[in-house]
């Protein structure tokens, strides 16, 4: 094991051809959700200000069907990874989060590693299904949208960022390379 900045212990790790370590802050999950819907639909906020305001409208004119329309604006308003400072207030408060935690991700010929606080895994490129490139975010994704992992482009070089693309192109042929 080797000694990280911050005290935790990762694995010693000789086939990296990308290797970053970052700690992590509430504007990486905001950054993670962002790049997850990088060429995905997803509720806009236009359409949730229209329903919030009709249903202001209907409820105010005492019809019922206003608080449903209101109710709808809320859960799309809190749902919409665009809503920075909503996403970082429920990343704060969600259980079990790992904000202030050090990771550790590294990719190389055999796959994606990661370690973190006891938790340690590694993912073969043959199990991933795309690699999405956010503004923010680079987003491993394998089966049923399931992240495997999530490293902020603040803490990449644009180097390490150009060489996990790379890698994935390789040896990943099957994953889409999502921009």
């Amino acid at each position: 094991m080797m000694p990280a900045a911050g005290g935790t212990a990762f694995p010693e790790v000789t086939d990296a051809v990308v290797d970053v370590e970052f700690e992590v802050i509430a504007d990486d999950i905001h950054a993670v959700g962002r790049s997850m819907m990088v060429g995905r639909r997803s509720p806009t906020l236009p359409h949730a200000i229209v329903f919030g305001a009709i249903g202001a409208v209907f409820w105010v004119l005492g019809n019922p069907i206003g608080a449903v329309l209101m109710v709808a604006f809320a859960v799309v308003i809190f749902a919409n990874p665009r809503v920075a400072f909503l996403d970082r207030w429920w990343a704060k408060r969600m259980p079990g989060n790992r904000i202030g935690s050090r990771w550790r991700i590294w990719a190389g010929p055999a796959g994606i590693g990661y370690s973190s606080q006891g938790i340690t895994g590694h993912v073969e490129w043959p199990a991933i299904e795309s690699v999405t490139v956010g503004e923010e975010a680079i987003v491993v994704m394998g089966p049923h949208s399931s992240a495997f992992a999530s490293i902020p482009r603040r803490a990449m070089t644009p180097w390490q960022e150009a060489a996990l693309v790379d890698l994935a192109r390789q040896h990943a042929p099957q994953a889409k390379l999502i921009r």
